[in-house]
């Protein structure tokens, strides 16, 4: 299972109220050029579908895909797309892996963009608080909204990221735990969400955490594994 795009599922329902609409996204810009048409490109199509808003087109770098149709929309080779939309925002509808080529593009062109999670922070309520632990040098969520908890400090996560010929440009600016020992007795606040990232495995005492976990998500809140 694709760990990402279940959390992204589980946080598009997040984005809904009771009757089910999007009310959320309001800062989400209105001429966009979606970069994706896999599993990513579908959420965000379905999605956008709700919110009433076409994008200009949908871009694959896929050439046999080039002149079809994507819900409807039309799909046309990325660096075309960006020459004849050049005030467009692009949305880069993928997982972070495949996100790596395009944001070179996009960067050498100084074209604004939104990464997958960037989009989905915009349906969330922004009153909703997230707590992501062991972000390392990839985090899951981004945003005001959102803080860390790590064994490590931000200077060591850059040095590990690059120990492993990995990128340090998602490393945090900051993390807000520093725990070297994973303890939580400096944090005095309670989430709607906290998110365990490849942590169960390493405790030594994993009721202690669980017991931790829980006593810092709010009523009705969540914890994802």
């Amino acid at each position: 299972m694709d760990r990402r795009k279940w959390v992204f599922d589980n946080l598009v329902a997040l984005s809904k109220i009771e009757n089910g609409k999007y009310v959320l996204f309001d800062k989400l810009p209105k001429r966009i050029l979606v970069w994706g048409t896999g599993k990513y490109g579908e959420s965000v199509a379905c999605i956008l579908e709700e919110l009433h808003i076409s994008p200009l087109a949908f871009l694959d770098s896929n050439e046999r895909k080039h002149g079809g149709r994507f819900h409807s929309i039309k799909i046309l080779d990325p660096l075309i797309a960006l020459e004849e939309y050049k005030d467009a925002c692009i949305l880069l509808a993928m997982s972070s892996a495949n996100a790596t080529e395009p944001k070179k593009i996009l960067k050498c062109l100084a074209r604004t963009y939104m990464d997958i999670w960037d989009f989905i922070l915009c349906g969330l309520n922004k009153s909703i608080s997230i707590l992501e632990i062991g972000p390392l040098y990839c985090p899951m969520f981004k945003g005001d909204n959102v803080k860390y908890l790590d064994v490590y400090d931000v200077p060591k996560l850059r040095e590990i990221a690059k120990s492993l010929n990995a990128s340090d440009e998602d490393v945090p600016k900051k993390i807000d735990y520093v725990s070297p020992n994973g303890d939580w007795c400096n944090i005095n606040e309670s989430f709607n969400i906290i998110y365990s990232s490849h942590v169960i495995e390493h405790q030594t005492d994993l009721i202690q955490h669980f017991t931790d976990v829980f006593s810092h998500i709010r009523s009705g809140g969540h914890m994802c594994l």
